[in-house]
């Protein structure tokens, strides 16, 4: 069965691609033998420990978290490619903020967890995406789920720095990357310390966006409009 892609009543373009059945889940199973199972099926070192190798090699056979849901989109055009050049195609010149605006939070949110917090800056073009994607959050996951997970606890957006460590610029220098709760998952915490549920990711990545806990296996809390 092959993809296809519609545009809706609003003009936003919906992706429909063939869905992938997952392995049945056997409900008396423990989260230590469903880990196990997956390592097997993965040819991993069965260890029952959900962490970088894990989740590298899960990202690696089926390319994110497997959703029975189609992928959506604001936007007319996927993604750019996660480089410099790539990034300034799409959304100009890093720290540019005659292209910030405000993005609303569709629930009670908290600035690194403590100051309550109802709008801040994005990059134009993400502000649509971003919006969905929370109220999506709220609507199909529930507060009770939000605040259980802290994805109530908002760490920031537009920031024009250099990555952490590094020398190229951090994606949050175009307002095109957020990070959520990250106290709880930060930049080199991995599973199963990093406690971002893979509910919430598999919600970014229907629209297109990349995590930096499924990509990369460690920064669950960094969410970001490039591939």
């Amino acid at each position: 069965m092959e993809s296809r892609t519609e545009q809706s009543a609003g003009g936003a373009l919906v992706v429909f691609l063939p869905l992938i059945a997952p392995p049945p889940i056997n409900q008396t199973m423990t989260q230590d033998q469903q880990i196990r199972n997956v390592q097997r099926k993965l040819n991993l070192v069965v260890d029952g420990i959900d962490g970088k190798n894990t989740w590298r090699a899960i990202h690696s056979s089926v390319v994110g978290i497997p959703s029975s849901q189609p992928v959506q989109t604001t936007h007319s055009t996927p993604p750019p490619e996660d480089n410099y050049d790539s990034i300034c195609d799409v959304y100009g010149q890093p720290g540019d903020e005659s292209k910030l605006v405000r993005f609303t939070f569709p629930y009670a949110m908290k600035l690194y967890g403590d100051t309550p917090i109802k709008t801040h800056r994005c990059h134009e073009l993400v502000k649509p995406d971003l919006e969905a994607i929370l109220e999506t959050a709220r609507d199909e996951l529930g507060m009770e789920f939000i605040r259980k997970h802290h994805l109530d606890h908002y760490d920031g957006c537009y920031n024009y720095r250099k990555m952490r460590g590094g020398s190229s610029m951090s994606r949050h220098s175009w307002g095109i990357a957020i990070d959520i709760a990250a106290q709880y998952n930060g930049n080199r915490v991995t599973k199963p310390r990093a406690e971002m549920p893979a509910e919430f990711i598999e919600i970014f990545q229907r629209f297109g966006w990349k995590s930096g806990g499924a990509a990369w296996g460690r920064d669950f809390m960094h969410f970001q409009r490039a591939k």
